[in-house]
């Protein structure tokens, strides 16, 4: 699919089949990481041809929030070489029930 958001901004979408997050912070980050394997990234060049980025395997940024309930996050980075294309944000939060959410949002216009 070719980047052409209807809207801006981020939108939050519940990762399906998602296990729920683990207790531990170390667990955690396999929990995420193993999600983030999930997607995929292209970027395309000038004659159209699709180019597969590489999911870089360590977080940019890692946080939690408990007060927005945020249990824990990481950032990561789509990349051609060491160039992060594209940013997927993947959240354990709280709520009605823990779950895993993601957003996907590109870095270079």
């Amino acid at each position: 699919t070719i980047w052409s958001p209807p809207r801006g901004g981020l939108v939050e979408q519940a990762i399906e089949g998602a296990e729920p997050p683990a207790n531990s912070p170390a667990r955690r980050l396999v929990q995420m990481r193993e999600l983030a394997r999930r997607f995929r990234a292209s970027s395309y060049k000038d004659d159209g041809a699709p180019n597969e980025l590489s999911l870089m395997p360590q977080p940019l940024f890692r946080y939690q929030d408990n007060a927005q309930g945020i249990v824990d996050g990481a950032l990561f980075a789509f990349a051609e070489g060491n160039d992060a294309e594209a940013l997927l944000l993947i959240e354990a939060t709280t709520g009605d029930r823990i779950t895993h959410a993601a957003v996907l949002a590109r870095t270079v216009s």
